[in-house]
């Protein structure tokens, strides 16, 4: 039986793989919604390869394995986003209305996985 810890890991987890699928077939997309003006081909190939490759991956693997180390290492990786993406918001200055959506949106998946981390070792 899956709780809902669990329950909110995978919603976390199946989020992700759709935001891959938009990285995947539609970096442009992407790359407008992170505010890049004009992103050239190769700013397009790695967003590509971030959110469908890599994150996508993660996710899937907190799918199939349902592992609480899975999940922890997917969510330790969006709240790192997440953290990172604070610190640009002191450091780099960048306007706050293209940056606070991305942070928490990664810090709300990194949440959702960890909990998932949470169920499955906290039973």
């Amino acid at each position: 039986m899956v709780n809902t810890a669990e329950k909110a890991a995978l919603l976390g987890s199946i989020l992700s793989v759709i935001g891959g699928g938009i990285g995947l077939f539609r970096p442009d997309k992407i790359a407008e919604a992170l505010g890049f003006e004009r992103p050239d081909l190769m700013c397009l190939v790695e967003l590509r390869g971030l959110f469908a490759g890599m994150l996508t991956a993660l996710d899937v693997s907190c799918i199939m394995l349902r592992h609480p180390q899975a999940y922890v290492v997917a969510g330790l990786a969006y709240l790192g986003l997440a953290f990172v993406k604070a610190i640009a918001l002191v450091v780099d200055e960048p306007p706050p209305r293209k940056l606070v959506p991305g942070l928490l949106a990664d810090a709300s998946v990194g949440l959702l996985l960890v909990a998932g981390f949470w169920a499955v070792s906290h039973p």
